[in-house]
């Protein structure tokens, strides 16, 4: 069964000389999580803005030390984002000659690949059928 898959997967990537990892536009929820943090610390930074008119001196300490801690975190926060961001864009792969290297693939390897390209496969007495995601 294993080299009647392997002939039928050659036969459907025979039209693609290389594979390449689709670039996700997606959003990563890691980066959704860090911005919605910067909103919160950016409305709680102009809630204490607003307070700078009615302070006194000790309220106006408290103010300017919160906001240095807050403007810190945000920093932080924006440079994670950044790393997020970098490291994402630099996860596209390519390959090429997949097939002439099938036999060196660990059996783990195989199935990744097995999953990426198939749905399903349904065997019979007679007949195989594969139902492809591509």
């Amino acid at each position: 069964m294993d080299d009647i898959v392997f002939k039928e997967m050659q036969k459907k990537l025979a039209e693609f000389e290389t594979l390449s990892k689709k670039k996700q536009d997606g959003c990563n929820l890691q980066v959704v999580k860090l911005k919605t943090r910067i909103e919160e610390i950016d409305k709680e930074i102009s809630s204490l803005l607003a307070k700078i008119t009615s302070a006194n001196d000790t309220v106006m300490q408290y103010i300017n030390n919160r906001v240095a801690e807050l403007d810190a975190e945000k920093k932080e926060l924006g440079a994670e984002i950044v790393s997020l961001e970098s490291n994402r864009t630099n996860d596209v792969g390519e390959i090429s000659g997949y097939f002439e290297h099938w036999d060196e693939l660990s059996v783990s390897d195989k199935i990744t690949v097995v999953d990426c390209l198939i749905e399903r496969i349904t065997a019979s007495k007679e007949s195989i059928e594969i139902k492809w995601k591509i």
